[in-house]
C-alpha cells in the first residue's frame, strides 16, 4: 500500500487555448483521489519568471468570464477546461495587484496521485 500512495503523475507542458481542453494519461489504472492544474511561466510577465509555477484549479465565473482551469479525472486520462477569459486570474508576484495570465506566456501542466 506505501509504494501507491508513492506514485505520482505530472504531464508534459500542454499548451492552453481559450475555452480548450487539455488532457494527459495518467497510467494509474483507477480514478486518482487528487488531481490540480499547474500553470508554468514559459516567457516572464508580471514578475514571474521562466520555470515559475502557480496553482491555477479554479473555478472563477463571472457574468460571462470564466477563469482557471477546471480539473477532472477518470480511470484512464486527467482533463483541464480552461476558462473562456483566461488561465488565471492571480496577482502580480511583486506587487499584489490583480492581473490576468496572458495566454501565451504559459503552459498548463497537470498532477495527479492515486
Amino acid at each position: 500500500m506505501i509504494a501507491v500512495l508513492g506514485r505520482k503523475f505530472s504531464s508534459n507542458p500542454l499548451t492552453p487555448t481559450l475555452g480548450g481542453l487539455v488532457q494527459a494519461p495518467h497510467g494509474f489504472g483507477v480514478k486518482p483521489t487528487f488531481y490540480e492544474a499547474y500553470a508554468v511561466c514559459t516567457s516572464p510577465e508580471f514578475n514571474f519568471q521562466v520555470d515559475n509555477e502557480i496553482r491555477v484549479t479554479t473555478n472563477h465565473i463571472g457574468s460571462t468570464a470564466g477563469y482557471g482551469v477546471m480539473v477532472w479525472a477518470d480511470a484512464t486520462n486527467i482533463y483541464g477546461r480552461i476558462g473562456n477569459t483566461a488561465i488565471g486570474l492571480t496577482f502580480n508576484l511583486s506587487t499584489g495587484v490583480a492581473i490576468t495570465l496572458t495566454l501565451t506566456s504559459w503552459k498548463i501542466v497537470l498532477r495527479a496521485k492515486p
